[in-house]
């Protein structure tokens, strides 16, 4: 794992009046790490990952034309949306192993147990 994951958080943002969190998810073969806020990180496999969070992986990787190296990536590169790709509302993939699902308030409040 690399050391940039120490410590990550989502980034709050708006989209139009509606608040949405960009979440760093980190996937290795059937498990995945979901950082909800700083030093809390839920852990899913393959069959308990929500199908929200499925559904938007699937399509961030579908649409991922290109994408770094695990080793090649900073604490930077994660938050940047990239362009014109039809998923800057749904979540992107970094890198090998790296993505951001862009969640609403009651998809977060779900994966925090509220």
């Amino acid at each position: 794992m690399q050391d940039y994951l120490k410590d990550l958080s989502p980034e709050v943002h708006y989209v139009g009046d509606e608040l949405k969190w960009d979440v760093p998810v980190w996937t290795e073969k059937t498990k995945y790490q979901i950082y909800l806020d700083n030093n809390v990180v839920r852990r899913f496999t393959n069959k308990s990952l929500p199908d929200f969070i499925k559904a938007k992986i699937t399509m961030a990787t579908a649409k991922a034309e290109f994408y770094r190296a695990d080793r090649d990536i900073y604490r930077l590169d994660i938050f940047v949306r990239p362009k014109d790709s039809g998923l800057e509302d749904t979540g992107w993939r970094v890198s090998e192993n790296m993505y951001v699902v862009v969640l609403s308030e009651d998809e977060i409040n779900k994966l925090r147990g509220k």
